[in-house]
């Protein structure tokens, strides 16, 4: 991650929210969303002044994004190989849907636990980084 990219600054924070002194694995938790809501807002929805991770994932089905295995092969080759963008989508939905405390305190509902953030934090390492060299792609036609 960047030194000094707002996304990269937010997973740091939720890694030593899960991982520090004082560990609190629903603030990592939701520390991490913050992230991928950082990473993902200026490619997704740059205007939307109230984006969530949950509204880029809707743009993201509905537009049919893809992900680029190879972003830019230069002049001389035929054209990036792309996938369907469902596999980033699934690594987002898993940490969106996964995050059960989102809505507030919910009867029944348990804090997040520290295996909870901690897949939450390794899954979003990739996704971040995949938007940050722009290998996650709206379609152009």
């Amino acid at each position: 991650m960047s030194e000094g990219d707002e996304a990269g600054n937010l997973l740091a924070l939720a890694w030593h929210q899960l991982f520090g002194r004082n560990p609190n694995s629903a603030v990592a938790y939701s520390t991490t969303v913050k992230a991928l809501e950082a990473a993902t807002k200026n490619s997704i929805a740059p205007k939307d002044e109230k984006y969530t991770l949950g509204k880029g994932l809707s743009n993201m089905r509905n537009q049919q994004w893809h992900y680029a295995i190879e972003a830019d092969l230069g002049e001389t080759a035929e054209s990036p190989r792309n996938v369907d963008g469902g596999v980033i989508q699934l690594m987002m939905r898993s940490i969106w849907e996964a995050q059960h405390d989102r809505h507030g305190a919910v009867e029944g509902t348990n804090s997040i636990s520290p295996e909870e953030a901690r897949a939450a934090i390794f899954l979003a390492v990739p996704v971040i980084q995949a938007f940050h060299d722009k290998l996650v792609v709206r379609p152009t036609s």
